[in-house]
């Protein structure tokens, strides 16, 4: 977000250079033409998103998007117009995902009810695999992709 104000990205990556692109952006505005000045607003959100230590940051993105969502009815004077997006079903890997990086920022206790949700024994996916091979016409044969 900071990008679409500042008009460049004058860093890889790290923590130490977006808050100062930020106090800058915020002294002087945009380094090419055409972004629009930063909200206060937004600037106040981008500080608190850059906190080094997590607990001082917004706790997820619902946070954030409720907080970019007043900020947009503020500035419009209206409310939002767009439904809020329901989440879909996460499949495995990204169940897996989600969990290793859960254990990246040191919650196991969430990562491990992840890991077990929609778990099922090799049995009843043994199970379910067969019914998918019944379910298409498969004969006595086994396809050699069941």
């Amino acid at each position: 977000m900071l990008q679409l104000f500042w008009g460049d990205r004058t860093w890889q990556y790290g923590w130490d250079v977006p808050p100062l692109v930020l106090e800058q952006c915020v002294a002087s505005g945009p380094v090419v033409a055409g972004p629009p000045p930063l909200p206060g607003s937004v600037a106040a959100l981008l500080r608190d998103c850059f906190e080094r230590d997590p607990a001082e940051r917004p706790p997820d993105f619902e946070a954030i998007a409720a907080r970019l969502t007043g900020i947009y009815e503020e500035a419009a004077g209206t409310a939002y117009g767009r439904p809020r997006p329901e989440p879909g079903a996460l499949l495995a890997d990204q169940l897996n995902n989600k969990a290793l990086s859960l254990l990246d920022l040191g919650r196991e206790e969430e990562a491990e009810r992840l890991r077990w949700r929609g778990a099922i024994t090799d049995l009843e996916l043994v199970a379910r695999l067969e019914e998918v091979r019944a379910s298409h016409g498969a004969t006595g044969r086994r396809s050699p992709r069941l």
